[in-house]
């Protein structure tokens, strides 16, 4: 069994052929492919991320609504 301290090395280990992973398509290491249907997996459902923030301005403003667009995706609400 493999336990990672990270996206990145849960990442680093299906990369190196030595593991397969539950990763959000944003988050999956370049070159590797999906293999859920191939290995029999079951579909995983959405999953829902939920940002809370105090009113912000300037800066601060603008960077929570990049991550929040970051996560929405193309076509996201």
């Amino acid at each position: 069994m493999f336990v990672g301290g990270g996206v990145a090395a849960v990442g680093a280990a299906v990369a190196a052929g030595l593991a397969v992973a539950a990763l959000a398509p944003s988050t999956a290491p370049a070159g590797v492919t999906e293999a859920g249907d191939r290995l029999g997996l079951p579909e995983l459902p959405l999953s829902r991320i939920v940002l809370q923030a105090r009113l912000l301005r300037g800066p601060a403003a603008e960077a929570l609504r990049t991550l929040a667009a970051a996560y929405r995706g193309p076509g996201g609400r």
